[in-house]
């Protein structure tokens, strides 16, 4: 009695073991299907994420060749972009969230026109200016009794602007206004600008 009472337990575990053994072989073959679904999604996955990493570059060129506004600003949020789409685990839908955050921030600051205070170095320390920039096509600065003011365009830095409006002492008080205004300091109203040439495009250049 007693070895039939074995016998049937053996059975029973040896039944108990064979389902497990089943199971543990249909999800081996289920893990293997997924890591194998896994490889043929990470091809495209990838693709994306290192053209999202071209498209990054590309901006950094603009910010680095546009207007000298929040440079240093806007290319921290290019390199935070960058550590996302950089991690083990990065998906495309998060990189592409980033990129279009990016984009739309960019794509503001060309349509407005804000102003903010800066610093402008011209050899002898640096000297508070009240700024605004016009869209991405430059940054008008003045301090505030117009003995520093500057026309920075695109490409150029900002002591590089202060040449622009050398001996044109009437933009100095356009340039105040203006930035008065931003700060809603003054009534809305009509300004005179004094916009200096811009550089004319060689031939051959886009």
């Amino acid at each position: 009695a007693e070895k039939r009472a074995v016998s049937r337990t053996r059975e029973g575990l040896g039944e108990q073991l064979s389902k497990k053994e089943k199971e543990a072989e249909e999800k081996r073959a289920k893990l293997k299907g997924d890591e194998e679904a896994l490889k043929k999604l990470k091809g495209p996955a990838n693709a994306i994420l290192e053209s999202l990493n071209h498209y990054l570059a590309s901006v950094e060129a603009l910010v680095e060749s546009g207007i000298p506004w929040r440079t240093e600003q806007r290319k921290k949020s290019i390199a935070q972009a960058r550590e996302i789409i950089a991690t083990s685990n990065a998906s495309p839908s998060a990189g592409l969230q980033t990129m279009a955050r990016i984009q739309g921030e960019e794509e503001a600051l060309g349509r407005l026109v804000e102003s903010a205070t800066l610093t402008v170095d011209l050899g002898h320390g640096e000297t508070a200016v009240q700024a605004f920039h016009l869209g991405l096509l430059a940054v008008v600065f003045a301090n505030d009794d117009g003995s520093v003011l500057g026309f920075a365009q695109a490409g150029q830095k900002l002591e590089e602007g202060v040449e622009a409006t050398r001996g044109n002492p009437a933009a100095a008080q356009g340039y105040l206004v203006a930035v008065d205004i931003l700060r809603r300091k003054r009534t809305p109203s009509l300004v005179d600008l004094f916009i200096p040439s811009f550089p004319l495009r060689k031939e051959g250049e886009k």
